[in-house]
């Protein structure tokens, strides 16, 4: 036991922390158990591979590698190819839902690139936050050339809308401490001061906006340094299947899970 656990210490207190592996570990200690010790292989899902598809056109269009009119066309001709798993099977309509959703962001495309410089889209970043080793991926950062404001973007193919429109906050507030983290870190690697947080929900074609608060920036950066502190003492890794559709549908080491519920 005394050697798993000099194992296990060795293991941790060397690795590169990102907010994926934080987030997995609130989530589910057994999962982070399977991904970042046992080091399981990940699969895919219809989810992930949808926002990767949405992700790499984005990513080509700040990139100017693609023109706004050539947005539909890349989606249709990629569609099938990325997005090859199923989506659950209780849900069969998501295929064709998701693809209509596509075309129509995509038809109405507007975003005004020519009003903001591109100061990083999709970089690798990697940085020590109080002796933690931590590497992160905005997904845009953009300077608006006519405010000279920060905005760091990130692009969400979720749904955090009530059918009445309205946002529901628990849905979001994960996504919000990601920016927030990653704000901390672009101030503590490279003094990047960020103004505000964009969250792009692109099947719905709207951006939540919120300013950074530099008090809720800190409570949240020493909240990270909490649960890598948790991650330093944990024993157990007990599971957590109490999200059923996450379980079957979205945990990417499903597979090997012994706990996974039927």
């Amino acid at each position: 036991m005394s050697n798993e656990i000099e194992n296990y210490n060795e293991i941790v207190n060397n690795m590169v922390y990102s907010f994926s592996n934080e987030n997995t570990f609130e989530g589910c200690k057994y999962a982070w158990k399977l991904i970042y010790i046992d080091k399981k292989e990940r699969s895919n899902n219809f989810f992930g591979e949808v926002g990767t598809l949405f992700h790499e056109i984005l990513e080509k269009y700040f990139k100017k590698e693609i023109e706004s009119y050539e947005l539909v066309p890349f989606f249709q001709k990629n569609y099938k190819s990325i997005v090859k798993s199923d989506p659950p099977l209780t849900m069969p309509q998501l295929r064709e839902n998701y693809y209509q959703d596509g075309i129509r962001f995509f038809s109405d495309f507007d975003f005004p690139r020519d009003n903001y410089k591109v100061l990083q889209i999709e970089n690798k970043n990697e940085t020590i936050l109080n002796g933690i080793k931590f590497v992160f991926k905005p997904d845009l950062i953009l300077k608006d050339l006519k405010t000279n404001q920060i905005i760091l973007l990130d692009h969400k193919t979720s749904n955090p809308y009530t059918p009445k429109g309205t946002i529901i906050s628990s849905k979001i507030v994960p996504y919000i401490r990601q920016l927030e983290l990653y704000a901390s870190a672009l101030w503590i690697q490279s003094e990047i001061e960020v103004n505000q947080l964009w969250l792009w929900f692109v099947r719905y074609n709207k951006i939540e906006k919120f300013v950074v608060d530099p008090v809720k920036t800190t409570l949240n950066l020493n909240r990270f340094y909490d649960i890598i502190n948790q991650i330093k003492e944990e024993k157990e890794f007990m599971p957590n299947p109490s999200n059923k559709f996450f379980c079957q549908n979205l945990c990417s080491c499903s597979d090997y899970c012994e706990y996974k519920p039927i």
